[in-house]
């Protein structure tokens, strides 16, 4: 993108060479010795540049400043990098006395700064022409944005005798003495943002640009030069755009209607504060690669994550570290001996787990030989028999191993060391330092204590202990149930029961079931969930992920379900997925997850490009409230910033929709109401003032 000098111009030519010095020393050196270096550094820090590109010079048509361009364009041509230069000329215009002739020239300042800001970045010279035609390109400015007004400060009575007066264009493209420099000044008068009254629909017309209000075809007269003879055509863009400022609230409410008419998710509130261009360009923006680290510094909530999938693999090698600390020489003699056939391969049997992590062992054993493998087994043994032993990770469900192809990478860790009481700091500080890369605010974690412990409740209470609250984030607790376990009652029983602990009324907020959703039917487990209904506890169920949108009606139906993990069946049946939305049920995505178990293409996985598409935006645009999640980050070898980057490549989003799934998370999280408000209207401020710097900078970055 150009940067762009826009100037009026009057009788004094030299002003021209004196605004460009100031912005582009390397190619015009007039103010090499000028005493005050610092002040015109810092002066085009201001407006953001450190080069001019093109050369946009308004003027009128009298013989002085035909003369006065005869000149600048001599002057151009002995810079070492000359500039590209565009002239525009009201003409007719020989005196600027009349009325009709400062019409003319305000109509064609006024459209020459609006092709300018579509065209590259902006600087405005106010310090050239008449004061009417300064004022007039301030005005214009104002109304369509700049990245700098500028003026030039000089020493007054200059006449043919001073050297400031001198006609002579080499003259202009030396360094001026320094005692000469010193008496020019230039001020950085400020800068402007597009007016959002510009962008708005108006009286049936759409928002101001160059096409509505075009300038004559460019006659080439040399090689840098071209130039413009305006003479008018009826149109008047000064008259919409002042009309449009005096009508300017209506503009905006009618904007914001017209938003909202269109929109099927309410976006954060203070989002709607921006102006319509804004809004315009996060809507029209797709979210890619380029903005990983926006995504990342954004506050999220995160409401499907399982506490044993969490830790990648070097943070799995801290909780063996912490166990193993813990074990004495005989109980590392014992599990050494145990996996040691383990750790003389490369390539491990498929079955190692259901050998060496037998669940028929007593748990501490289980817990012991973990830690073992983590701290015994080389980088490369694990990589290789826990990821590797499964790539391409597209569709294991449907793979030879199954569902436990997925689950591979996950065998050290959740139940396999969960139990054991060192891991938990282990645990809350991977916790703890996920959330902190994140930016996440809010997390939900899921586990089951009941395969933790025998006293699960004790457990939980201890895992709290170690995860409390802390400044960035907030945490809380959904306990699963298993549909391949007989005790689903029991279980429910157990988490209902632990809601009387003071401990745990705020941390443990709902209920899950999980596991092959073959295996029970949510119509055939509804009574064990009684006593859940009766505590009002929230509910979210695993269905539909890959199984059929009657399982997703059973969850709904039968078990009263507030979200759903997955979901992905659900536009199957449209009157379900017509349910969901009256009701605001929520669906829990996890792209990555979702691709490894299903199989959805992506098109960073070439192996997925027989795959069905992912059905992401089909049920944004059908109303479904959803929201993005890791499901298992360390198993998946994701973070949250990176889920949102896969439904990107899998589903086009839009910067402006992405904001509205984050904002998603915090209105069906399952902490209580008050807790869900605050997060929320801190979380509306924190993201309008990143989202509204991110503008900025996109502005002056280049395209």
């Amino acid at each position: 993108m150009p940067t762009i000098l826009l100037a009026t111009l009057g009788a004094s030519w030299q002003v021209i060479p004196e605004v460009v010095a100031a912005l582009a020393p390397s190619r015009c050196a007039l103010y090499a010795e000028h005493p005050q270096p610092a002040l015109l550094a810092e002066i085009r820090e201001q407006c953001a540049v450190h080069d001019i590109d093109q050369l946009w010079i308004v003027t009128s048509d009298s013989t002085r400043t035909l003369s006065g361009l005869q000149s600048i364009t001599e002057w151009n041509s002995l810079l070492h990098t000359p500039l590209t230069i565009r002239i525009f000329i009201a003409s007719g215009t020989t005196e600027v006395r009349s009325p009709e002739e400062l019409a003319l020239l305000r109509e064609l300042i006024f459209r020459t700064a609006l092709l300018a800001t579509e065209a590259g970045a902006v600087v405005c010279s106010l310090a050239g022409g008449r004061k009417t035609m300064s004022a007039d390109l301030q005005r214009a400015a104002s109304l369509f944005g700049t990245k700098g007004l500028l003026h030039i400060v000089g020493p007054e009575g200059v006449n043919a005798d001073h050297p400031l007066g001198t006609k002579n264009p080499v003259f202009w493209t030396s360094p001026l003495q320094a005692q000469i420099a010193a008496t020019l000044m230039p001020a950085f008068v400020g800068r402007y943002s597009r007016r959002e009254t510009m962008d708005t629909l108006w009286e049936n017309k759409t928002a101001v640009c160059s096409k509505r209000f075009p300038l004559p075809a460019a006659e080439t007269r040399s090689h840098r030069v071209q130039w413009h003879q305006f003479t008018g055509d009826g149109l008047s863009l000064v008259n919409e755009a002042e009309q449009r400022e005096q009508d300017a609230q209506q503009l905006l409410s009618n904007y914001l209607a017209q938003i909202a008419g269109s929109e099927k998710h309410e976006n954060w509130r203070h989002l709607y504060r921006l102006a319509p261009a804004d809004i315009d360009h996060l809507r029209m923006t797709k979210l890619n690669t380029s903005h990983r680290e926006l995504i990342r510094s954004l506050p999220k909530a995160e409401l499907h994550c399982h506490l044993g999938g969490l830790p990648d693999l070097p943070a799995q090698q801290r909780v063996g570290a912490a166990i193993w600390t813990q074990m004495n020489h005989d109980e590392r003699a014992r599990a050494t001996q145990a996996i040691g056939h383990l750790l003389a391969l490369k390539y491990w049997p498929w079955d190692w787990p259901a050998e060496s992590l037998s669940r028929t062992l007593p748990f501490h054993e289980r817990t012991e030989r973990a830690a073992a493998l983590l701290i015994l087994a080389s980088a490369q043994q694990l990589q290789q028999n826990l990821y590797l032993c499964t790539e391409p990770r597209v569709g294991l469900k449907q793979s030879a191993h199954g569902f436990s192809a997925y689950e591979r990478p996950g065998e050290l860790t959740g139940s396999s060391v969960l139990g054991h009481p060192a891991a938990l700091a282990a645990y809350a500080d991977a916790v703890r330092a996920y959330t902190s890369l994140e930016s996440i605010r809010y997390l939900e974690l899921r586990g089951s204590p009941q395969k933790y412990s025998a006293d699960p409740i004790a457990w939980l209470k201890s895992f709290r202990e170690h995860l409390p609250d802390d400044s960035h984030c907030t945490y809380r607790f959904i306990w699963i149930a298993d549909r391949r376990q007989d005790n689903t009652a029991e279980t429910v029983l157990k988490a209902t029961s632990a809601l009387a602990d003071s401990l745990l009324k705020e941390f443990l907020v709902g209920l899950d079931l999980a596991g092959d959703e073959n295996a029970a039917q949510p119509h055939e487990i509804a009574v064990g969930f009684l006593p859940a209904f009766e505590h009002c506890l929230p509910i979210s169920i695993h269905a539909g992920e890959g199984e059929s949108a009657e399982n997703i009606w059973q969850a709904a139906y039968h078990l009263h379900a507030d979200r759903i993990g997955h979901g992905l069946t659900l536009a199957d049946n449209p009157e379900l997925l017509q349910r969901f939305r009256n009701r605001g049920i929520c669906l829990e995505l996890c792209p990555s997850s979702n691709r490894e178990v299903i199989g959805f293409a992506d098109p960073a996985f070439p192996a997925s490009a027989h795959c069905p598409p992912y059905p992401l935006l089909t049920l944004w645009e059908s109303g479904i409230a959803l929201t993005i999640n890791t499901d298992n980050p360390g198993i998946s070898r994701t973070t949250l910033t990176e889920e949102f980057m896969s439904a990107a490549r899998m589903s086009e989003l839009s910067l402006w929709d992405t904001l509205a799934i984050i904002k998603q998370s915090f209105v069906h999280a399952m902490s209580n109401a008050q807790s869900r408000e605050a997060l929320l209207k801190q979380c509306d401020s924190d993201i309008f003032s990143i989202i509204t710097q991110w503008l900025r900078r996109a502005e002056v970055s280049p395209k």
